[in-house]
């Protein structure tokens, strides 16, 4: 009966807010005769002589028999009838790692986050580079965050000249003058930004992005001593949490336990560019009680009565939030890692589920150059 349910609910929710259809519901069929070559083989097995005799004939008249381009151009099809099998990906141009820093204020170097994605499924994340512990890869959560209508909306200018989601970075110890490729480590931070009186090229920190609300103390998402080898950073693990704004309901604190960034550095006009990013981390029981809480508290208040009768389907509304995890939690597909004292482990044998307790979140990050004018 769960299972009905979620079903139901993703195509309620697939038809309400994105419009039906099925890309993958008409995969092409393989091309017939696949078995011919070894069929060929067993016929010049069964009769020496009689290939013998044919050989001339073949010799003479190889093209209009067979064609290879065209055969060629048909192998396409093949591959379209795999199920799961991605899209071949044209890979990024390179960027200039040699390229020198331009000159920086205190803030600086600084960039905003301008790609923010959750891959669809597992294989997608290996792809993107997703390294964590559960069979989702990261993904889990692929089918709530669905009801925020993607993540890249929220990070451009609105018809308001507001950005619904303004994440900022800055990777203090990068000197003026060197290249990306010249660096060993930074500490890397993140906040989260406002924008000023100027408008959408004017970024300022918000004050609660340090711990108190206080700009003299240090960022609450902060990566010190981050690793950087071949312009490539890896940090290490920390605490970090994203709002996303859900569809006029509520804001939605997004907590990331043992969050790391990854990804290739490079100067990029007035600051820092980051490309081929990860921003992966757990979300554990306490993580998804709070999502919950926000959708109930929206929801109580009458924000967007439609949307609530959808979640309600997901999300007992009228439970205290820590009875509600469970459903949560089955809708997703269950645990799929365990965070022991903020540490991951894997988990899952079927003699162990018990033991998982939190779910993988990959995130794939795209940075590009800004200036930070200070904290508001």
């Amino acid at each position: 009966m769960r299972a009905m349910k979620q079903w139901g609910l993703v195509a309620l929710m697939a038809a309400a807010l994105w419009g039906c259809g099925d890309n993958n519901a008409n995969n092409a069929e393989p091309p017939p005769c696949l078995d011919c070559p070894a069929q060929d083989a067993a016929s010049d097995d069964a009769s020496e002589e009689e290939d013998t005799a044919q050989e001339p004939q073949d010799v003479a008249e190889p093209e209009p028999d067979l064609p290879p381009e065209e055969e060629d151009t048909a192998a396409p099809d093949r591959d379209t009838a795999v199920e799961d099998e991605p899209a071949p990906v044209e890979p990024d141009p390179p960027v200039n790692t040699e390229a020198p820093l331009a000159e920086q204020n205190a803030w600086g170097p600084a960039g905003r986050v301008v790609g923010l994605d959750m891959p669809e499924n597992a294989r997608e994340a290996r792809h993107g580079g997703c390294i964590l512990h559960g069979k989702h890869v990261g993904t889990a959560l692929s089918s709530l965050l669905l009801l925020a209508g993607g993540l890249d909306q929220f990070l451009l200018p609105d018809a308001n000249d507001n950005i619904a989601v303004l994440l900022l970075a800055q990777a203090e110890g990068w000197q003026p003058g060197v290249g990306s490729i010249g660096l060993d480590s930074v500490d890397m931070h993140l906040f989260r930004g406002e924008l000023g009186d100027g408008g959408v090229e004017d970024f300022w920190i918000s004050p609660d992005s340090f711990v108190d609300s206080d700009p003299q103390m240090p960022p609450l998402t902060t990566f010190p001593d981050s690793e950087v080898i071949g312009s490539w950073i890896d940090t290490p693990a920390s605490l970090f949490t994203v709002e996303l704004p859900i569809l006029g309901l509520a804001i939605v604190g997004l907590q990331l336990k043992h969050t790391r960034l990854t990804g290739q550095l490079f100067a990029d006009g007035p600051g820092m560019g980051l490309t081929s990013g990860t921003l992966t981390g757990y979300i554990d029981s306490e993580g998804i009680a709070a999502i919950v809480e926000d959708l109930q508290e929206g929801c109580n208040a009458g924000n967007n009565d439609a949307l609530c009768r959808t979640l309600s389907l997901i999300v007992p509304l009228d439970v205290p939030p820590t009875e509600a995890v469970d459903d949560v939690v089955q809708f997703v597909g269950g645990f799929d890692a365990r965070l022991d004292n903020g540490f991951p482990y894997p988990c899952g044998d079927d003699d162990d589920e018990e033991a998982c307790n939190a779910v993988g979140i990959c995130l794939l990050v795209e940075m590009e150059g800004v200036e930070i004018q200070g904290p508001l």
